[in-house]
C-alpha cells in the first residue's frame, strides 16, 4: 500500500523517491518520530537518513515481529530471507 503512514512503516522495505536525483532508491525504515513526522531509512548503501516520505512505494508486506526499545517500535521479518 503507497499510502501506509507512521509507524506502519517500521520494518518495512521500501523504495524512496529523491528528487534531486529524479530516481527511487531502496532501503528499510528503522524507526518512526512521531513529534517530527519523519522516518530513519537505511539505505542500500549504508547511508541512513531521517525521511519525511513524501513519495514512496512500499516493496515487501510480509509479517514483522515487533520489539519496544527505549520508546523506539523496530519490526522485523518473522522469517529469514533465503536466497
Amino acid at each position: 500500500d503507497k499510502h501506509t503512514a507512521g509507524t506502519d512503516l517500521v520494518g518495512r522495505r521500501v523504495k524512496v523517491w529523491w528528487e534531486g536525483d529524479r530516481r527511487f532508491y531502496k532501503g528499510l525504515v528503522m524507526s518512526y518520530d512521531v513529534a517530527t513526522r519523519r522516518h530513519k531509512v537505511e539505505y542500500e548503501d549504508g547511508d541512513h537518513r531521517d525521511e519525511e516520505l513524501p513519495l514512496y512505494e512500499v516493496l515487501d508486506e510480509r509479517p514483522r515481529l515487533v520489539a519496544h526499545v527505549d520508546g523506539i517500535t523496530l519490526k522485523w521479518d518473522a522469517q529469514s530471507e533465503t536466497g
